[in-house]
């Protein structure tokens, strides 16, 4: 496991392992995207956001042999665990998670991603799988914006860590709108805060919006073009041989252009882009 201690985004990316070679180019409504870049065998990121409870005398002494006897796997009553959770105890509000059947009870899925998402913020990487499946179960409509605000930033800074799970699900929940809406912003911040795998699945998902466009215009090809060659630089020979291959069909797209649109993009001979 990797660990992180944080107050926020901001965390350098982590490296993802090799992965196998890229497909060859393929058709504007197939693109290859971000999410060929996400490696989901990479090593699993611990991130501390909040210290949370550390030691049994921060606790009411009413529930201080309550978290002697979780260390010791006692079970506990439901009521005490989602009281120590409650008090940002991460092994409690991972206990208590697990124990919220939000298959069977749908409802019970904002609860879950709340409490697996107080495990996570303290530094249990390992809750961030239960927290994602709570998330993809959630109902935006019925939860709160408070809850969903403080849900999405612990999503994303484990993304911003390296961690390849939360790294897959911001790119699916931007491309789907939904749990949460309008995250061009927190991939923005990725692209300008990290240069390591984050950056360029994202900087290739991206890209593949654009060209799956069937206008896009002049500007936007050069973005594209600016992506990918962001994501070239990648240490991922997938995720640079998936840019090189798609790098020509933006040339295309500009021939396609009216002369006086491609005229407005140019290349220098060390591949920067000018207007």
């Amino acid at each position: 496991m990797i660990g992180r201690h944080c107050s926020g985004l901001g965390i350098a990316a982590l490296g993802l392992a090799f992965l196998s070679a890229a497909p060859a180019l393929c058709e504007p409504g197939a693109l290859l995207t971000g999410f060929t870049a996400v490696d989901q065998d990479a090593p699993q990121v611990s991130v501390v956001m909040v210290t949370g409870i550390t030691r049994s005398d921060q606790l009411p002494p009413t529930l201080v042999q309550a978290r002697k006897a979780l260390s010791a796997n006692v079970a506990l009553r439901d009521s005490t665990l989602r009281d120590l959770a409650d008090l940002m105890d991460g092994n409690a509000a991972f206990q208590y998670a697990k124990r919220l059947d939000f298959v069977a009870k749908p409802g019970l899925a904002a609860h879950a991603a709340h409490y697996y998402g107080i495990a996570a913020a303290t530094g249990r990487g390992g809750a961030i799988y239960g927290f994602i499946k709570a998330l993809d179960a959630l109902d935006p409509a019925t939860t709160t914006p408070g809850r969903l605000a403080n849900l999405r930033n612990i999503l994303v800074t484990y993304a911003n860590a390296g961690s390849a799970p939360a790294l897959e699900a911001v790119l699916r929940y931007h491309a789907r709108n939904t749990p949460f809406t309008d995250m061009r912003a927190e991939l923005d911040r990725i692209l300008v805060e990290t240069d390591g795998p984050a950056a360029h699945a994202v900087a290739l998902q991206l890209a593949s919006e654009i060209l799956r466009s069937n206008t896009p215009t002049a500007a936007e090809l050069q973005k594209a073009r600016q992506y990918l060659l962001r994501a070239e630089d990648s240490d991922s020979l997938r995720t640079r041989l998936i840019s090189q291959n798609l790098l020509p069909l933006v040339e295309a797209r500009v021939a396609a252009l009216q002369p006086d649109q491609s005229f407005a993009i140019q290349v220098d001979t060390q591949g920067e882009i000018t207007p």
